[in-house]
């Protein structure tokens, strides 16, 4: 017997093995996502073929009143995710249960509520304000763009050379807005089983929509989601990115920022409007921007600096990074202390 597509398999499976076993010897059980990607031969030699397909909005309803999963606004937007299928509501009510009780959250180290915000960056004014126009507003003032007809954001891309901040640049910003923060990495979502990476993004999205607000941070993005035609898993993880930004409404309280080196590597459909389209440019700090860091540095460090030391410094460090600066303060503090 084969079965199709996911939901009550293992259900249908334990009544096929308990109830009609009889005295044969052994069942041939199969279960596959879509039959027709299999060859013909392949399929001959199942009798018989069972589709099951997704949970309708009828069920999705009807789940809902037993579980208590959703509120009436949430279930209008879980009705048009058909990537759920029957089992996956029992999995959800433990996780939504848990993230009620605050437990979920508790003992994941990827979500958290910071408090840095911009006076922990020195310098960089515009990128600041971009940030601010595109991301911050979406929390702070929601209220102006629905009234306004505009539509903010859904997100955000950090471009530019290694070295400069782009990730406590994201820290910051949530801070700022006083939204949650989710940093995500390669382990968090490349996984060893096949499908287990999309489901990996799937339930991101998931509980970002149950801690909203919150702003969903990809850190070096390039690393996971570049060109979808270089293989497989590549299509499959930008495929899934694509559908969960999709479903995004401009005026949810969730929010996409990512940060690359290599802008140029990222896949051009990813940054299309509606999706990650707002481009910030991170570049070396200019000489405003590094007075600005090293005055920061230089008090996190008790590095004294007269004005005419601080004036040089400035100069001599023309064209260095960001971590660039941090290590000549570094060296500063070490001398001093020694």
């Amino acid at each position: 017997m084969l079965l199709e597509n996911d939901s009550v398999k293992e259900h249908i499976f334990a009544a096929m093995v308990l109830g009609n076993l009889g005295n044969e010897t052994a069942i041939i059980f199969a279960e596959v996502a879509d039959s027709e990607i299999l060859p013909m031969v392949v399929r001959s030699w199942f009798k018989c073929t069972i589709s099951i397909p997704s949970p309708t909005n009828a069920f999705k309803v009807h789940m809902n009143d037993h579980l208590d999963l959703f509120s009436e606004e949430q279930l209008q937007v879980f009705q048009k995710n058909n990537t759920y299928g029957h089992l996956d509501f029992i999995q959800l009510k433990i996780e939504l249960d848990l993230c009620r009780d605050n437990s979920l959250f508790s003992t994941m180290d990827d979500v958290q509520l910071d408090t840095k915000t911009w006076k922990d960056i020195g310098g960089y004014k515009t990128v600041k304000q971009k940030l601010e126009q595109s991301l911050v507003w979406k929390f702070k003032k929601i209220d102006t763009f629905k009234a306004l007809g505009i539509e903010p954001p859904k997100g955000a891309i950090l471009y530019g050379p290694p070295g400069n901040g782009k990730t406590h640049f994201a820290k910051c910003l949530a801070g700022e807005a006083g939204v949650h923060f989710i940093a995500v990495s390669i382990s968090n979502i490349i996984k060893g089983e096949v499908g287990e990476s999309e489901k990996a993004i799937q339930k991101l999205f998931r509980d970002a929509r149950t801690k909203a607000p919150t702003i969903i941070f990809f850190d070096e993005v390039d690393a996971l989601f570049t060109d979808r035609t270089r293989d497989d898993l590549s299509a499959k993880l930008y495929s899934q990115l694509v559908a969960e930004i999709d479903e995004i409404n401009s005026f949810d309280s969730i929010s996409v920022l990512a940060a690359t080196n290599h802008l140029e590597l990222i896949d051009s459909a990813l940054l299309r409007p509606g999706r990650i389209d707002f481009l910030i440019h991170v570049d070396y700090p200019n000489e405003s921007s590094r007075r600005e860091i090293l005055t920061l540095l230089t008090k996190e460090e008790n590095v004294n600096l007269t004005d005419m030391e601080l004036d040089n410094l400035v100069i001599e460090t023309a064209g260095s990074s960001c971590a660039d600066l941090g290590e000549v303060v570094r060296r500063l503090s070490l001398n001093v202390s020694s």
